[in-house]
């Protein structure tokens, strides 16, 4: 028993070690997507904002109404952000509980999400 034991984890490491090895090399190559922190967050809300105020200022509006744009502009930027990291927990929760449940096919959710027939 000992030697088909040794002899199967032989041969796990003589395909698995390298693979491991390709993956890491792989992964070497991709791309690293820095997200942004919350100071850099804030300071392109601020700079939306300030860009807000200067295009309302150019057109001739008053302070309020520049400050208005500039404070609608911050808050649509800000919004957007979290809309899509909900839009990726929402689709996330809709699979699992649709399978958890069973009230709805999973893979009928995948197919309308993929924009293809559940059939």
């Amino acid at each position: 028993m000992l030697i088909a034991y040794t002899k199967t984890l032989s041969e796990v490491y003589i395909i698995g070690l390298p693979l491991a090895i390709i993956g890491f090399i792989g992964a070497l190559f991709v791309k690293n997507s820095k997200m942004q922190t919350k100071a850099e967050e804030a300071a392109a809300i601020q700079e939306a904002k300030e860009k807000a105020a200067l295009a309302a200022k150019a057109e001739g509006k008053t302070n309020g109404e520049a400050e208005k744009e500039a404070e609608e502009a911050g808050s649509a930027m800000l919004a957007r952000g979290e809309q899509q990291a909900v839009q990726g927990v929402s689709m996330a929760n809709a699979e699992s509980d649709a399978a958890v449940e069973g009230g709805v096919d999973a893979q009928a959710v995948l197919a309308q999400h993929e924009g293809k027939s559940p059939v």
